[in-house]
């Protein structure tokens, strides 16, 4: 574990402990003059309150602010050598920074669950690392000059900072440039971070690239048992893994020689930590690039406005794929306006047809809605009563395999009802699509083909995702129905038509990403379609087809669309041109939350009236959810600093007020949504 080892620090008598508890401070603790000499990065042992705790030990000094005799012993120091190394260290004491987050929060969440629980660190049994690497090549494709071009900019980057923006098309072969950039690499004896979004895209890159490189390979994912993950961890982390494959938390892995850093799908929301300490692991690897000085190459075909703003300002450098690999090419749109159409369960005539003409072919079409269940409502035809969450201010998903109401916020799962339970009527009617209800239409309009419907629902068992994967590649189903764990990243060589069945989610929503979140994925999964030597359509139903966002996407491309966006978010002073947090906090009444919200912005108010504005404090989207409540208040600034200013003093004033002491608060900087 060499890649480990970090300079002793001298035999000072306090140590510096973080804990993973949501106070924003460090907690002094006595060394013991016996034993092993404390370093940073190192587990501790430690008493807190009435509990006993795991804790890091970031630092130590010769005394303390807090009296002698209040002073507690560390209980025991549990590592020989620090298992967070010092750049992991360095990377997380700026995400809590910047975050504003509790260091021993950042610090728990880089590590895996058994180190977490003051597990010992075991003892890794390999050859060690190997000083010089010839990775064993399986046959690449031929490069496009675009491609050579993207690769050799890589490569000339290596031992430096740069961010690359690898804007390429679907299909235009940003895999084949990613592995080989990572050959160079490994040939230099480097090791690298590849990010994914999504664990279902994890086997088949995980495929391709042992398929390539003759060298230890490991995965980080949270469906890996803990045994697993921290096995895996640890080869990473003594270096003999040159490869890690992992998601968001991947960014935290101790990797001794890593020399270059891509994050596939970086538009991805599920880059975006949504709870605990809400870090971008996007933004995260950015940094840990410029910490260690190393490029990092953020690939997607359709760049977050954030990426395309840091482009045009010279703070990333792009490189273009504009054509598809091979014989490929972009599918056509086509848009099926139904306004006044007489659709079937939420599908209009036309697309069944066009899907039919596929399956005489033998084509696969692909039919794509993201929205489980069967329906989102279960209404009462005489009285409008609908079946509402008991817990939540939200509405009951109607579930049909098995028949069942189903709160996808508090995961609350109740009978469907036989009668209204306002006026005892029996006729109940489900109003809105779910995929299960498409898979139900189509299965009534080819009753002899076999459908498969991909979701949350349909691939809770360990392995599901991979084996319907595999059946998709196989052709054994002509007709598949999924959600966005099929809009990305999934080569699928037979799919020459995709369905988009509800085009027009995004287009009217109050929160100010929506439109750029809906153009993305209706590019992702039009992607889909005309991968390989056939051709593909993309059929889009709307009521909204004059709609100017959805017409500059389909007619002009998703750039001309991030533009008119850009032009919009920049008039109504939106990010990326100012810059934004939002202050949640939780608890069992809406009083109390009010009230310290509303004691924060006067604070704001008072101190900071000129340089940051706020917007509440208001309810969150949803006020009530699993039977807590919760507010927020936002605050936006023309300049970076002056919002963190403003944070830091909030997160001294929540952390100090007794009002505060029974609630729960977060603080998000650079939300991902404002819900």
């Amino acid at each position: 574990m060499q890649g480990l080892f970090m300079t002793e620090l001298t035999h000072l008598p306090i140590a510096k402990v973080a804990l993973d508890v949501p106070l924003h401070r460090l907690f002094d603790y006595i060394v013991p003059t016996e034993g092993p000499i404390p370093q940073e990065g190192m587990r501790v042992r430690v008493s807190f309150g009435a509990h006993t705790k795991i804790g890091f030990i970031a630092g130590c000094s010769a005394q303390s602010d807090v009296p002698a005799h209040k002073l507690k012993p560390l209980m025991a120091i549990l590592d020989e050598i620090p298992c967070i190394s010092a750049d992991i260290l360095r990377l997380c004491c700026w995400a809590a920074n910047y975050y504003h987050a509790p260091l021993g929060a950042v610090l728990a969440g880089a590590l895996p669950a058994r180190l977490r629980q003051g597990h010992a660190l075991p003892e890794i049994k390999s050859d060690g690392v190997i000083n010089t690497i010839q990775p064993l090549l399986g046959v690449g494709h031929e490069l496009n000059h675009e491609q050579k071009v993207a690769v050799d900019h890589i490569v000339a980057a290596l031992g430096q900072f740069r961010t690359f923006a690898l804007d390429g098309i679907t299909g235009s072969g940003k895999t084949e440039v990613y592995l080989q950039a990572i050959a160079i690499a490994l040939q230099q004896d480097l090791q690298v971070l590849v990010l994914v979004p999504e664990i279902g895209l994890t086997p088949q890159m995980i495929a391709r690239f042992t398929d390539r490189f003759a060298v230890p390979i490991v995965l980080l994912h949270s469906r890996l048992t803990e045994k697993q993950r921290l096995a895996h961890w640890l080869l990473a982390a003594e270096g003999s893994a040159h490869i890690v494959i992992g998601t968001r938390s991947s960014v935290w892995a101790v990797m001794p020689r890593l020399g270059l850093i891509i994050v596939d799908e970086s538009h991805d929301g599920s880059y975006k930590q949504q709870d605990g300490v809400h870090y971008s692991a996007r933004d995260v690897a950015v940094q840990r690039a410029y910490q260690n000085n190393i490029p990092v190459v953020l690939g997607s075909a359709t760049h977050s406005l954030d990426t395309l703003y840091n482009v045009s300002e010279d703070r990333f450098t792009a490189l273009f794929l504009h054509e598809r690999a091979g014989k490929a090419k972009l599918g056509c749109f086509k848009v099926l306006d139904i306004r006044n159409e007489r659709l079937q369960e939420g599908i209009c005539t036309r697309l069944i047809k066009e899907i039919a003409k596929r399956m005489e072919k033998g084509e696969q079409s692909l039919l794509f809605l993201n929205r489980r269940g069967f329906s989102p409502i279960l209404i009462c035809h005489h009285c409008a009563w609908v079946a509402p969450c008991p817990h939540c201010d939200s509405y009951m998903t109607l579930h049909l395999s098995p028949e069942r109401l189903h709160c996808h916020h508090c995961n609350t799962v109740q009978n469907k009802p036989r009668v209204c339970l306002s006026c005892n009527s029996d006729v109940l009617m489900p109003v809105g699509l779910g995929t299960e209800r498409i898979e139900a239409v189509l299965k009534k309009a080819f009753p002899t083909t076999e459908i498969l419907r991909i979701d949350k629902d349909t691939t809770r068992k360990k392995g599901s995702m991979e084996a319907y994967l595999q059946a998709i590649h196989d052709e054994r189903y002509l007709i598949l129905i999924g959600t966005q764990m099929l809009a990305k990243g999934h080569h699928f060589s037979n799919v020459t038509l995709v369905g988009i069945i509800d085009a027009d989610s995004g287009l009217f929503s109050s929160e100010f990403r929506a439109t750029e979140h809906l153009a993305q994925l209706i590019v992702q999964v039009a992607g889909r379609a005309g991968r390989a030597e056939k051709s593909g359509e993309i059929w889009i139903q709307t009521r909204n087809p004059e709609h100017p966002l959805l017409t500059t996407l389909l007619e002009k491309g998703y750039h001309a669309f991030a533009e008119g966006v850009l032009a919009d978010r920049k008039q109504a002073q939106l990010p990326p041109y100012t810059y934004m947090a939002i202050i949640r906090v939780q608890g069992s009444k809406a009083e109390p939350l009010q009230a310290i919200l509303t004691a924060a912005k006067q604070r704001i108010a008072t101190e900071h009236s000129s340089t940051v504005r706020c917007l509440g404090p208001a309810p969150s989207p949803m006020e009530k959810r699993d039977k807590v409540y919760h507010y927020q208040l936002l605050l936006w600034s023309y300049q970076r600093a002056h919002l963190h200013e403003a944070l830091a003093q909030l997160t001294q004033f929540f952390s100090t007020a007794k009002s505060a002491r029974t609630l729960r608060w977060s603080v998000d900087v650079d939300p991902y949504d404002t819900f």
